[in-house]
């Protein structure tokens, strides 16, 4: 019986320190990378015309969503007249050296996604690329099932960048038809769409398949009536990228530009609280209080490495791993949630506990006694 005592005492132990443990810290390297790798959010731009193309690209959109109509000639010349447009903002100064170099990087790498419905379309489209030079900008995407796309992809020789789409509301028919693009090599995104505003898209069952099959998730605004009734604005990108969304298409480029700024900003901001937090001290403290600093820390890190990220989550891991924080450095007797202190209503509680468990053994023996002596 003492043997087993001490064993329990010595686990005890054991458990209590790992719990005080503070949390691995990041070294210089790595926030470095964090930091030069950015947020994973992309987005696409709704272009009715080549202005649209010359404006969107100005802002840092990753692709244009134009309508097969648009001659590819005078899309590229859009994107022309965009990195002309940055090329002159730098040199007045209004835009500096590194941003500019990153946004006509993007626009050098930007592509246009193109709708179509079939075999016939996609042709047309691939010829008219063809014809302009510019199939390395191509992405197509099919409103159709993943059959018809690969074999498709099949005949050509020259392959491009498709997106694989599904509307509805049938959770087993999302799964398939993502898992059927997603074996596709030239399957960039999966894009999903429903009328439903608690549609199974949304849901963990299915957003969980991105990671499954390795695929990405979009989400167009375009058509509002499939847009999960959602509005075209920030809270809703904010919500979609919270669920695990990653490309987010939209009419309004400038605004989701200004969105992904204010990310990019909640992003410095909890990398910033993470390199404080970690310079906290854990000695003495209640392992209640070091487990929950240890959780918070564990959680803001986790954000910041995954890259598409919600302003939203982010901000709230900010604010939990802060006030974890702060209770390590209670030092003047209060408690917090979680917090065990010897207090006299609570040895007295105590006290009442056993004396009530001594007292029903006692009966309950007594009791027995007597039946046995009948």
């Amino acid at each position: 019986m003492r043997t087993k005592l001490v064993s329990l005492l010595i686990v005890a132990v054991l458990l209590l320190s790992a719990l005080a443990l503070p949390s691995f810290a990041w070294s210089t390297e790595d926030y470095a990378n964090i930091i030069a790798n950015g947020q994973g959010i992309r987005f696409s731009a709704v272009c009715q015309t080549a202005d649209d193309i010359t404006q969107a690209a100005q802002v840092g959109a990753d692709y244009f969503n134009i309508a097969p109509t648009l001659p590819f000639a005078d899309a590229l010349a859009a994107m022309e007249s965009a990195k002309a447009a940055v090329g002159e903002k730098t040199a007045l100064g209004s835009i500096e050296g590194k941003h500019a170099a990153a946004l006509l990087e993007k626009i050098e790498s930007a592509k246009f996604v193109v709708d179509v419905t079939n075999a016939e379309e996609a042709d047309a489209v691939y010829d008219a690329a063809k014809a302009a030079n510019a199939l390395d900008k191509l992405c197509l995407r099919f409103r159709a099932k993943a059959k018809v796309a690969e074999a498709w992809l099949n005949g050509k020789e020259e392959k491009v960048d498709i997106i694989g789409l599904y509307s509805g509301n049938v959770i087993f028919s999302a799964i398939l038809r993502t898992k059927k693009y997603a074996a596709i090599e030239q399957t960039q995104y999966m894009q999903l769409q429903t009328k439903n505003r608690f549609g199974v898209i949304l849901h963990r069952t299915y957003v969980q398949s991105f990671i499954n099959f390795n695929i990405k998730g979009m989400f167009s605004f375009r058509d509002p009536v499939i847009a999960a009734g959602r509005a075209d604005c920030s809270q809703s990108w904010d919500d979609l990228i919270a669920r695990g969304y990653t490309v987010i298409e939209t009419a309004y480029p400038q605004d989701f530009a200004e969105y992904l700024a204010a990310n990019s900003a909640e992003r410095q901001k909890l990398l910033d609280c993470v390199a404080a937090a970690q310079k906290a001290s854990t000695d003495g403290c209640p392992s209640n209080r070091v487990k929950h600093y240890n959780k918070a820390l564990e959680t803001a890190k986790a954000l910041l490495e995954k890259g598409n990220v919600s302003s939203t989550a982010m901000s709230l891991a900010r604010v939990d791993l802060d006030a974890a924080v702060q209770n390590l450095n209670v030092k003047d007797g209060k408690t917090v949630q979680g917090d065990f202190a010897v207090t006299p209503a609570r040895v007295g509680a105590a006290v009442f506990g056993v004396a009530l468990v001594v007292c029903l053994s006692a009966f309950f023996r007594s009791r027995w006694a007597k039946k046995k002596s009948k």
